[in-house]
């Protein structure tokens, strides 16, 4: 049984103890004090039993305010009738488009069949194609390709359709045309002497035999050919300035359209990096390789020629108020980069505690490692909505029991002082184990275990419950969502997301399976609650954050390291491994990102923006504690590092054009950086900041163009990049109970069509009435006893 407002029934507390303090006093007077004790004594049972019964009747009117509910399944019984959405798009012409007719044919034998157009032209606006035709308890089969490049997301729309009791199959069919589509992934912006790698990536159906020639500036580069689709590479060093990147596929298929494709590549000078130290170095070597470094012993006078500051064991007494005065504008007003190195004269032992440069880092003085003290409150949600019991990876897997495997790791994974509590979520939210120390629930992984895959998916609602649950919590305060993602209302999940971190909550997501969607809506609500994103194959990075890994790192001389946060700019696509054998006592500060961490919760580290600029700490030393930061199995960390504190390379320059690659027909937008007023006739720009402008466009013409004497690519539409059927449709319309079907199972569609007309639904069930009836019932009773008490009380006075 749930409440709708708990809250209510303390409301009967001040109206039982009112009741219990006028049942004590006495309204009658007697001139004879014993005959006051006789009379008290005499009544002291009947008021015992009338209060027993006054506070029965308060608790019964209590818990019918507090609105008690429950819920249960119903038959929800729709038309037999079958809607068939038509995917008309250009993406679509490479299939087989006259069977569908046939299949429809078929189809209008058995069960009424009413068709509509999907979406048409160069746009697949599959999104608000299937918003647009979709009603409550239907069933839609959708011919498509499941290739949505514009409008509302297919994935969006189609858990929408969940909520509306509708089921959504589609029918699949092979390409029946060969074609052959070229792309080119790789850098728009790049420095001198760094080696440019470039991804290009031909996509086929069928099996057309193509040539492929990849050209950088009228050079060929690249010469090959093929029948399959196969991702080439292509590394090669650039010159300061603008090149041409092309590829161009020759081949006989079915459409040209999407045969070339053109890349600018803009190629800026080695940044300045000032190094600042007072002993040799490796990191000298490492920087010198990337940039222009200038080494030196103090902070010289002028600052302004750097894009970024490396301080590397330097204690704070090195700085003069003045120097990080000027470092705080260098960085908040300038937007330039600062990145702090630790060692045996900086931090804990360089005097930085409570210090005018601890204010510009992301990092506090102080010990990471729990004491025994210490607490940590999670609440663990688990999705066990109908999602979570499906189709799942293209195989009958419940996804529900995989949620309940992670959150019994989970919690197993906590300290027994720690406090946990588990919320498992559908569309409501239901309390499975209320905040407790662990040691006080030995029953909570029974629990977790006993629960059932049930209803759609709301996670919004669970992280609504668990928000109140922990907003008095004590200790680090975290929620750990387990979920495949597939949730209507994502915005509202991220809101609530949002409002935990302002509180001090973290929300860290741990994503079951690997769906595109998925991991967008799981990776932006940790991004959002700022906590961590998991897969579920990684969870002792979770462990680091709640301060639950069994390594006690004050009896080792050794500390391994992990990353925490692989969805940073810094360790994306980076393996970091080895161990450490010491570090700096520092705390990330409550906007910081730890992104890498040893075991036992240490920072190593660190970042934030500091107003325009960007701020890192490495908590150790590559030279006395961690050599292993500079070998070559993790030598891309400090270089991706100090890239990142430098941001953008052309934020200083006197005039640029700065924009990505376009499509044709697409929007297009332009950012202009320029000491003088800009002037066009092709595009109207408006200014945006000092010295910054913008303009936007519509590219109709595809190739190489020039914009401001600037060199712009402009590509085919993206209609034309990815063709053939999208195999993730399947598990996204299983989420509606829907299938995929092929031409050929019209007998199939028509037994799921019946079978779908009735759906069990569950259906909130008001459970007010009892308690209301048992109120009067006791009130009845009351008026009786009372009645008897007296008609006793006047036949004693009639027999005196």
């Amino acid at each position: 049984m749930n409440l709708k407002f708990p809250l209510l029934l303390f409301s009967s507390i001040p109206i039982i103890l009112a009741i219990w303090y006028m049942m004590r006093r006495t309204l009658v007077k007697f001139v004879n004090p014993a005959d006051k004790q006789e009379f008290i004594k005499e009544k002291k049972s009947q008021r015992t039993i009338i209060m027993l019964l006054y506070v029965i009747i308060i608790l019964f009117l209590a818990m019918a305010l507090a609105t008690p509910f429950g819920t249960k399944k119903v038959e929800s019984k729709g038309e037999v009738q079958l809607k068939i959405l038509f995917d008309n798009t250009t993406s679509y012409s490479v299939m087989d488009q006259m069977r569908v007719q046939t299949v429809k044919e078929r189809l209008d034998k058995d069960i009424p069949v009413t068709f509509a157009t999907l979406a048409s032209g160069e746009q697949s606006a599959l999104g608000d194609g299937v918003m647009n035709n979709l009603f409550r308890d239907e069933n839609v089969l959708v011919v498509t390709d499941g290739r949505n490049n514009y409008g509302k997301s297919l994935q969006d729309v189609i858990l929408f359709a969940s909520a509306l009791n509708s089921t959504v199959s589609v029918l699949k069919q092979e390409p029946i045309q060969d074609d052959a589509a070229v792309r080119i992934i790789g850098p728009e912006e790049a420095v001198i002497g760094t080696m440019n790698e470039f991804a290009i990536q031909v996509n086929t159906i069928g099996t057309p035999p193509y040539k492929l020639r990849v050209m950088i500036d009228n050079e060929v580069v690249l010469d090959t050919g093929g029948t399959s689709s196969k991702e080439y590479t292509v590394q090669r060093p650039l010159a300061e300035g603008y090149h041409k990147v092309s590829a161009t596929l020759i081949a006989d298929d079915f459409f040209e359209e999407n045969n070339e494709f053109y890349k600018v590549v803009r190629v800026e000078p080695m940044p300045k990096v000032l190094l600042v130290t007072k002993s040799s170095t490796v990191l000298e070597s490492i920087l010198r390789d990337k940039y222009v470094l200038s080494t030196e012993f103090s902070l010289p006078r002028d600052i302004s020629g750097y894009s970024a500051i490396v301080l590397n064991n330097i204690a704070a007494s090195d700085l003069s108020k003045n120097d990080i005065s000027r470092i705080a504008d260098y960085l908040a007003e300038e937007g330039n980069g600062l990145l702090v190195v630790g060692g045996k004269s900086s931090f804990d032992v360089g005097g930085y505690d409570n210090s005018m440069l601890e204010t510009l880092l992301p990092v506090s003085v102080g010990v990471a490692s729990q004491n025994e003290g210490d607490v940590t409150s999670a609440l663990v949600l688990v999705d066990i909505s109908g999602s979570g019991g499906e189709v799942f990876m293209g195989q009958r897997v419940n996804v529900a029991d995989v949620g309940k495997a992670i959150a019994i790791q989970v919690v197993d994974g906590m300290s027994k002082n720690d406090k946990v509590g588990v919320i498992a979520f559908n569309e409501k939210a239901h309390m499975v184990q209320p905040m407790e120390y662990k040691r006080n629930a030995p029953d909570i992984t029974n629990k977790i275990a006993s629960l059932e895959a049930q209803g759609g998916t709301v996670i919004s609602q669970g992280l609504r419950a668990a928000y109140s649950f922990l907003s008095d919590a004590e200790g680090g305060k975290n929620i750990v969502v387990i979920s495949d993602g597939m949730t209507q209302f994502p915005i509202d999940a991220y809101n609530v997301a949002v409002q935990a971190s302002i509180d001090g909550i973290k929300v860290h997501a741990i994503q079951i399976g690997n769906d595109a969607y998925g991991k967008e809506v799981m990776s932006n609500i940790a991004n959002y609650g700022k906590g961590l994103y998991l897969s579920q194959q990684d969870l002792s990075s979770l462990k680091v954050v709640l301060g639950t890994d069994d390594e006690n790192e004050d009896e080792n001389e050794v500390f391994d390291l992990i990353i925490l946060d692989r969805f940073n700019w810094i360790t994306q696509n980076l393996d970091v491994s080895g161990r450490v054998t010491g570090y700096n006592q520092v705390i990330p500060k409550s906007n910081a990102r730890t992104l890498i961490a040893t075991k036992g919760a240490n920072p190593i580290l660190t970042s934030w923006r500091f107003g325009l600029g960007r701020v890192a700490v490495i908590s150790t030393s590559p030279d006395y504690w961690a050599p292993i930061l500079v070998r070559k199995e993790n030598s891309r960390l400090i270089p991706k590092t100090t890239n990142w504190v430098i941001g953008d390379l052309a934020r200083n320059k006197e005039f640029l054009v700065e924009m990505s690659d376009a499509r044709k027909g697409e929007l297009a937008r332009v950012n202009i950086i320029s000491k003088k007023t800009i002037t066009s006739d092709e595009l109207a720009f408006t200014k945006v900041d000092e010295d910054k402008y913008k303009a936007t466009f519509i590219p109709e013409k595809v190739g190489f163009n020039n914009l401001l004497n600037t060199p712009i690519a402009v590509n085919y539409q993206r209609e034309y990049e990815l063709l053939g059927f999208d195999e993730s449709l399947g598990e996204i319309v299983s989420i509606t109970g829907g299938s995929v079907f092929v031409p050929g199972e019209e007998e199939e569609i028509v037994k799921k069509i019946k079978s779908s007309a009735t759906k069990l639904k569950l259906e909130t069930v008001n459970q007010r009435t009892p308690w209301i009836i048992g109120g009067i019932i006791v009130y009845l009773i009351s008026l009786l006893f009372r009645r008897m008490m007296e008609n006793s009380n006047r036949y004693k006075y009639q027999k005196r």
